[in-house]
């Protein structure tokens, strides 16, 4: 996927991005004071330079399901290209590590098939949101700008202080 990002000041971030699913982990709810699990996704950027970003997300189940209504009401007319999320219901245990690697197993090909299927909605804000994609790429975009402006601001400094 080739999508480009706008940044605050106008400018595009050109790249690629990428998105798998790495694992599951178990949670305690302090609330309830019940387990549940979240499932770890890795997202990858690579920019036109070659400059990558990677950094991890972690969701519920609850929070894929969020993410499959409000994309199937904002765009009807696709949503028939995109899978459907596995059940939440389960026989027994939805703790039990065979539904938990199963249910792994669906999730992660329900997001990399939704993003393989309409690339650009990477730059949606419902898929931006739930991946944090700005916030990693733009964060760094800022930071490199920043470590660029102050290695110029130096080299000015130094070479007027040896003239």
């Amino acid at each position: 996927m080739t999508p480009a990002l706008r940044r605050n000041n106008s400018s595009i971030i050109h790249g690629s991005f990428r998105v798998e699913m790495l694992g599951s982990q178990e949670s305690l709810d302090l609330d309830s004071g019940k387990f549940y699990t979240e499932y770890i996704l890795q997202c990858t950027w690579v920019e036109r330079d070659g400059i990558t970003e990677t950094w991890d997300v972690v969701r519920r189940y609850r929070e894929f399901c969020a993410i499959d209504i409000l994309l199937r009401e904002k765009y009807p007319s696709r949503s028939q290209v995109f899978p459907y999320l596995p059940s939440k219901k389960y026989i027994g245990s939805s703790l039990s590590a065979d539904f938990v690697d199963k249910r792994q197993r669906d999730l992660g090909y329900y997001i990399t098939s939704i993003l393989h299927a309409c690339p650009l909605l990477v730059q949606d804000e419902i898929i931006d949101s739930f991946l944090e994609i700005k916030r990693h790429i733009l964060q760094k975009a800022r930071e490199r700008d920043v470590r660029r402006h102050s290695l110029c601001g130096n080299t000015t400094f130094l070479h007027r202080v040896s003239e």
